[in-house]
């Protein structure tokens, strides 16, 4: 192998590395704002048939959201009382809600634009705040994660 062979090895390892490092090492805010952004991008895309957009919208909602625990929480401590099998189905059900109402309202996008504000990390918790601006109304939206591996969901 001679030098420059050797060379472009090297740095294609290494830009490999620090790549996939720098996609492990993305925040709350990152990961979130990813998501958003790729929603987006599925609404803009003029030629996906309305129900290829829900479907890959649909997802990454999944992909992005921890069911389990959404339901664990809003339950509180009912949850505890509900018979695993209560538990699942309650999840089922609390998710194909979720998505639901999600859908609708995304379904409503007219070319809002989304601004990720700030972040706030406790450990295997966070909290990031964002706003959805429209013409004429700014919404506030604070997204509450929990750290899963290295995804936050």
């Amino acid at each position: 192998m001679n030098t420059k062979t050797l060379f472009l090895s090297c740095i294609f390892v290494f830009n490999t590395f620090f790549i996939q490092a720098a996609a492990l090492a993305a925040g709350p805010m990152e990961q979130i704002e990813g998501s958003v952004n790729d929603v987006l991008k599925i609404l803009g895309n003029d030629k996906l048939d309305p129900e290829r957009k829900k479907e890959s919208i649909g997802t990454i909602i999944r992909q992005r959201f921890h069911f389990r625990a959404m339901a664990q929480q809003t339950l509180a401590q009912n949850w505890r009382k509900a018979s695993a099998e209560e538990q699942e189905d309650f999840v089922e059900l609390f998710s194909r809600l979720v998505l639901a109402t999600y859908m609708s309202r995304i379904e409503s996008y007219t070319d809002e634009r989304v601004g990720f504000v700030k972040e706030k990390v406790d450990g295997d918790r966070a909290v990031v705040d964002s706003v959805i601006v429209t013409a004429n109304l700014e919404i506030p939206v604070t997204y509450k994660l929990v750290k899963s591996g290295s995804e936050w969901l």
